[in-house]
């Protein structure tokens, strides 16, 4: 009877010990749960910032981007003022003569040898001396308006001019003519000055007059009187 009192006896200790160690099997699996959570939400926090961070990153790229935009242009702004400031300082500067008296001597000495080049002996007049071009006295018919200077078939105004300046279409800085010793095959009436600012030799053969008083001029085609002109009138 003892016996089956202790079998019993053993048999409900040995099953309440196994109910006891139950709750320590599922200790672990909640840990995990709790661990697995708190891993979640670690990666969702590290997301956030991580999406935060570029945000700021992509705030500050838009930011100094806009600010070296606006320093560009304040930049081509400053250009562009001192550009125009400095197309109006040139526009208010006087214009520099295109003629003087030292510019005539040296084409009077040109006018020398290459008329001795050409055969021709030339002789200079201006608003004071006047050659008697086949009747006509030069500058002071043209420049009275008795005779009207046409270059290239279109009448032009022509006025005698010391420096170059004037109002005029023709600027007449200097006259030359080889008529006082004109051959046979004619005299030669030049006229240097300025067209559009733009130095020109204008030359005349014409011996007759016609009905509208027309002197009719034509730009040499002599290339080393051209260029001499040019190279006089353009030296500073």
């Amino acid at each position: 009877m003892k016996k089956i009192l202790f079998t019993t006896m053993g048999l409900l200790l040995f099953l309440g010990g196994c109910s006891t160690n139950k709750p320590e099997t599922s200790t672990p699996e909640k840990a995990a749960t709790t661990s697995t959570t708190k891993s979640s939400t670690s990666q969702s926090n590290t997301t956030k910032t991580s999406k935060s961070t570029s945000t700021e990153a992509t705030k500050r790229s838009t930011a100094e981007s806009s600010e070296r935009q606006s320093t560009k242009d304040q930049s081509a702004s400053v250009v562009a003022q001192s550009n125009t400031s400095t197309n109006t300082a040139q526009a208010n500067q006087p214009v520099k003569s295109s003629w003087d008296a030292s510019k005539s001597a040296d084409l009077a000495t040109f006018m020398q040898s290459w008329g001795q080049e050409m055969g021709q002996q030339y002789r200079s007049y201006d608003d004071h001396v006047q050659a008697n071009y086949y009747g006509l006295q030069v500058p002071q018919d043209i420049l009275d308006g008795k005779w009207t200077t046409v270059i290239n078939q279109t009448p032009v105004s022509v006025e005698w001019t010391e420096n170059g300046e004037g109002t005029a279409d023709f600027q007449i800085v200097a006259i030359y003519s080889d008529i006082d010793h004109a051959t046979s095959a004619g005299g030669h009436l030049y006229f240097f000055g300025f067209q559009q600012e733009q130095p020109k030799v204008l030359v005349t053969q014409q011996n007759q007059g016609n009905q509208n008083n027309y002197l009719y001029f034509k730009e040499t085609e002599n290339e080393k009187l051209k260029n001499e002109f040019i190279q006089l009138a353009n030296r500073e």
